[in-house]
């Protein structure tokens, strides 16, 4: 179910712990691109971290509908950039994802890493699915 309300948002990323120290697996654009889905893999059982959370995922897609604006900020050093191939499954663990009220109608979805990596995004609406 979509939901639009502030407080409505706010409680279902709180039932998901604000995916803080879950690993963003991926980012899919659809309905045209006026949908952003954001995969997670969900390191929490309850208060505990699972076991073999790289061999066995589990999967939570966060959906963000009526998307006005979506903006990555990777903030790439430059041991990066020298040896890309050097990143692991570790670049892509987030510290949590907040939520921002941008105006009357729409709210701003923010994914922070720790240092200056970050998505924005602009929406109306959200879902979570596992």
């Amino acid at each position: 179910m979509i939901v639009t309300a502030a407080e409505d948002i706010e409680r279902l990323l709180t039932g998901h712990r604000h995916f803080e120290e879950c690993l963003l697996a991926d980012v899919r654009w659809r309905h045209y691109g006026t949908t952003v889905e954001l995969v997670f893999n969900s390191i929490w059982d309850g208060d505990r971290i699972r076991p073999d959370i790289l061999a066995r995922p589990r999967l939570v897609t966060v959906r963000l509908h009526l998307v006005q604006e979506f903006r990555l900020a990777n903030a790439i050093n430059e041991a990066v950039a020298r040896d890309p191939e050097s990143l692991d499954w570790g670049f892509s663990e987030v510290a949590m994802v907040s939520l921002a009220e941008e105006g009357p109608d729409h709210h701003r979805l923010a994914v922070l890493w720790e240092g200056d990596r970050r998505i924005d995004v602009v929406f109306r609406g959200l879902d979570i699915s596992t």
